[in-house]
């Protein structure tokens, strides 16, 4: 019997990123005759056709918490790593690493604006976006300070 992946969003489609870079990879698994379950949002039981579960978002990690299957019989992946890991025994948790690529990036843009004040847009207030910005800010300062830098704005 053939398995299903099922993936599941944090949201909807048309974010122009995160969650649009997860629609392309299903496209692109389903071109290559991998069957996936796309939805955009958590659906209210585990769906037995699937053989892996794939969470695209901290936001899912109250569904895996509350949801009353065994996770050690299908693996179960949820592509953030949440502050609290209550609950989560079994899920294998995707840390990005993008706080350790922000705080570089951060560096980078004081060195690259003479010692000029810098700045950055973030995402939405999840837990990520907030890691990001505090490593961007954080590294910008640590350059800053080094080399006299002005003013730091997220």
């Amino acid at each position: 019997m053939t398995r299903t992946i099922g993936v599941l969003l944090g949201g909807p489609a048309g974010d122009g990123a995160f969650i649009d870079a997860a629609v392309a990879a299903v496209t692109d698994a389903r071109g290559r005759g991998i069957r996936v379950d796309l939805r955009e949002q958590a659906p209210d039981a585990f769906d037995p056709a699937w053989g892996a579960v794939l969470c695209h978002g901290v936001q899912l990690a109250p569904w895996l918490r509350d949801l009353d299957h065994d996770r050690t019989a299908v693996p179960t992946v949820l592509t953030d790593t949440p502050a609290d890991r209550t609950g989560l025994a079994g899920v294998t948790l995707v840390d990005w690493a993008w706080d350790q690529a922000a705080y570089c990036a951060g560096a980078l843009a004081v060195e690259m604006a003479g010692g000029r004040g810098v700045g950055l847009v973030a995402g939405p207030p999840v837990l990520t976006q907030r890691r990001v910005a505090s490593a961007f800010t954080a590294g910008a300062a640590a350059r800053a300070e080094q080399v006299g830098g002005g003013e730091l704005s997220t």
